[in-house]
């Protein structure tokens, strides 16, 4: 049975290889950002028009929560194989699948009817995002050394807090603005507008993108070389599927730790699914007064996680700043949910978004270098799909808690979810 040891420390980076790392950057980063906006738009803007779809289609919150959060399940049934497959296949060919199927889904959800109809396409749009997320990570594994990696990881990763930013005012904009237009309500429009852009960055990622250096068109043989000796394991060949599985599954002490990142991955998805309608509430407004709360909150969050990652490499202690943003982040959901004043419950809510915000690319920069490189797919596959059935488990939880005891008992579920994260993953430090 493989260990999930402490990160072994990495060569230094010379100054040769830097502008390499850099070139990298410029090059592919962008590109997966953007990647990262539309799939984290076409999950969660479901939360901006849930008020307007629900009237319209006679959903209870209880049918909402569930459709909302069963995209994690097909998610999580598909995550696993997935990531193998891209391991194998390459990035490339894979990401570019990912982006073509889920776009015509995620514009399908305009066109609902009926419960099981909303379920069904939500179930299918987690099938067919399965994979882009852990595919992105393990493909940065491939291009950056560890003790700089956490710095790409939040460079990616800042998709999240900006499709924040952008969710609200583009939502309220498209469900207002297009209204009627051609017979279809505004929340149709929406799902439309939103989920075809996955088709044309499918086209542009199968004719930008590159597998790892080895492979770069735009690296001279030698920077070949020397940008993978400064990454290592280039002779890492993916075990047969039975023993890369089971490598995964056995490594020692990973249970808790994925354990903990369903937690932090059901706090933000509660958020991402619920957040909308916890603010209108608080605030009494309709989803276009919320718009410039909610890009406030994610602009500050974007400047954290692109920060704190950067202090995470340099500090060299990933483990100790993950516990203290998350503790932070519990108290101050739960003061959200339990102060009588508006103001403070929303200020409240802002510092907990952009603590679970900050906590994602400390969290796989500090997991990746630990994991055996041979299952490192399978692994960060694990990871991230039986973490993300947080993300079922915590929007279909809110759904009850919702509708039979209020909005202060809903929003304390995300402290909760964030202080159990936080026992869950003192495990690293101690490690």
């Amino acid at each position: 049975m493989t260990t999930l040891a402490a990160p072994v420390g990495a060569l230094p980076v010379d100054d040769g290889v830097l502008p390499l790392l850099r070139r990298a950057a410029l090059r592919y980063l962008p590109l997966l950002f953007l990647v990262y906006i539309v799939a984290i738009i076409d999950r969660v803007n479901v939360g901006f028009a849930k008020l307007q779809m629900q009237q319209a289609l006679q959903f209870s919150d209880v049918v909402y929560g569930l459709g909302a959060g069963i995209f994690f399940v097909g998610y999580f049934l598909f995550e696993i194989p997935s990531n193998m497959l891209l391991a194998r296949i390459g990035a490339r060919k894979w990401i570019a699948r990912i982006l073509i199927l889920w776009g015509p889904i995620a514009a399908g959800i305009a066109f609902v009817e009926t419960p099981l109809q909303f379920y069904l396409l939500r179930f299918l749009l987690g099938v067919g995002e399965a994979g882009l997320f852990p595919g992105v990570v393990l493909l940065l594994t491939y291009w950056f050394p560890a003790e700089r990696r956490t710095r790409y990881i939040a460079t990616f990763m800042l998709g999240m807090p900006i499709a924040g930013i952008l969710i609200g005012p583009l939502s309220a904009a498209i469900i207002t603005g297009l209204h009627g237009v051609g017979g279809l309500a505004g929340w149709q429009w929406m799902f439309i507008v939103q989920g075809l852009p996955a088709l044309l960055l499918g086209l542009v990622v199968l004719a930008w993108l590159d597998d790892k250096p080895a492979t770069a068109r735009w690296l001279t043989a030698a920077e070949k070389a020397r940008l993978q000796r400064a990454v290592g394991d280039a002779d890492v060949i993916p075990l047969p599927w039975r023993q890369e599985l089971k490598l995964a599954f056995t490594q020692q002490g990973l249970w808790p730790i994925i354990a903990g990142y369903l937690f932090l991955a059901g706090a933000a998805n509660i958020f991402g699914l619920w957040g909308p309608q916890f603010l209108q509430d608080i605030l009494a407004t309709d989803v276009k007064g919320i718009s410039t709360t909610f890009a406030v909150i994610f602009l500050v969050a974007t400047l954290a996680m692109a920060g704190i990652g950067a202090l995470a490499d340099h500090e060299g202690r990933r483990e100790t700043i993950l516990l203290v943003l998350l503790a932070t982040g519990a108290a101050a959901f739960f003061a959200a949910a339990f102060t009588g004043q508006a103001a403070v419950a929303v200020v409240a809510i802002g510092v907990g978004v952009v603590c679970y915000m900050a906590c994602f690319p400390v969290f796989w920069g500090s997991i990746t270098p630990r994991l055996a490189p041979a299952a490192a797919a399978a692994a960060i596959a694990l990871i991230n799909s039986v973490g993300n059935l947080g993300g079922a488990i915590g929007p279909a939880l809110v759904g009850p808690i919702k509708q039979h005891l209020g909005l202060a008992p809903s929003i304390a579920t995300l402290g909760a979810f964030m202080l159990l994260a936080a026992l869950l993953l003192a495990r690293l430090r101690r490690r």
